[in-house]
């Protein structure tokens, strides 16, 4: 069976690109046990965010590009009370700072692909190949009121960040580390985009097992709970470059679902260009409508 456009819509959370920009209650759950390694040791006592900061970076620089297999399943209730379930299929390609790549399908069949380049940001819908279509618009240019546009509040990059392989950035106002009050995690918080992003580490390995991404307003947008912490090798040979989740359950203000994203056989490898290449990608898929959201009339490109 082919994905529905609403479906899609609904799965694309697992993207980080989710709807609604209202306050939200914290996950409840259990967290699972972290690894064995240390990759850095820190103080119980105090902490400063310069020094989480250093230790953390220096856990995911290995992860410039990376590629996996991503499963999506998503668990809950539509706008009018029905049930929600749906699973689909694809590939999340990153190479950081701004590049990435998330094809979403199923049956091998590419229906929607999320996608962001050093300059622009899409969402190419491919459901009816006959009348395919993409949004697209640019960084220096983007709002949050232009990625509602797209059903997405939040800052087109966000993924990564969600993900937790981007590095944390230098220290300015707002941005702090703390302990949780019974002394087992780290709490990170570091400007974000449009807002911020919190982080809850494991102390003794700096592997994140909850990300948070708030608007500008402080309300919180995105809520992932970070588990099954796998090896990941660096394409051709068994150097273990560092250990990623692999498993990514979703919660977000505007979806009375669970999205659950399971990562498979990760890797840092090189990653061929056209998976950023917008003009290439049109190409390929043979998309013949394009909005541009940076055009006066964010009508069609070229209209």
């Amino acid at each position: 069976m082919r994905l529905t456009r609403p479906l899609l819509l609904a799965l694309s959370c697992a993207a980080a690109l989710v709807t609604g920009c209202a306050s939200m209650d914290p996950l409840a759950g259990q967290h699972e046990s972290a690894a064995q390694h240390e990759p850095g040791t820190i103080a119980r006592q105090s902490v400063s965010y310069e020094e989480v900061r250093a230790i953390y970076n220096d856990r995911v620089a290995p992860a410039d590009t990376f590629w996996a297999r991503v499963s999506i399943r998503i668990d809950g209730r539509d706008a009018e009370g029905g049930r929600l379930r749906e699973q689909a299929e694809g590939h999340l390609q990153i190479q950081r700072p701004s590049s990435l790549a998330m094809s979403i399908g199923k049956l091998g069949e590419t229906h929607l692909y999320l996608g962001s380049n050093d300059d622009v940001y899409w969402w190419m819908d491919l459901i009816d190949k006959d009348d395919a279509f993409v949004i697209f618009g640019r960084h220096t240019q983007v709002s949050p009121h232009k990625a509602a546009q797209l059903g997405v509040p939040v800052h087109p990059l966000d993924l990564i960040d969600a993900i937790a392989i981007s590095p944390l950035p230098p220290e300015s106002p707002g941005a702090r580390a703390t302990w949780t009050p019974d002394g087992k995690e780290l709490v990170v918080r570091a400007p974000g985009r449009w807002g911020a992003r919190r982080m809850w580490l494991d102390p003794d390995t700096f592997e994140p097992r909850r990300v948070e991404i708030e608007d500008e307003r402080g309300n919180l947008q995105l809520a992932a709970e970070l588990s099954r912490y796998e090896r990941v090798l660096k394409q051709g040979d068994a150097t273990i470059l560092l250990r990623m989740a692999t498993r990514y359950e979703i919660r977000t203000a505007g979806l009375d679902a669970e999205v659950r994203i399971n990562l498979f056989e990760p890797k840092i490898r090189s990653i061929r260009p056209i998976a950023f290449d917008l003009p290439r990608l049109i190409e390929t898929f043979h998309v013949e409508q394009a909005w541009d959201l940076d055009a006066p009339s964010a009508g069609p490109a070229g209209d």
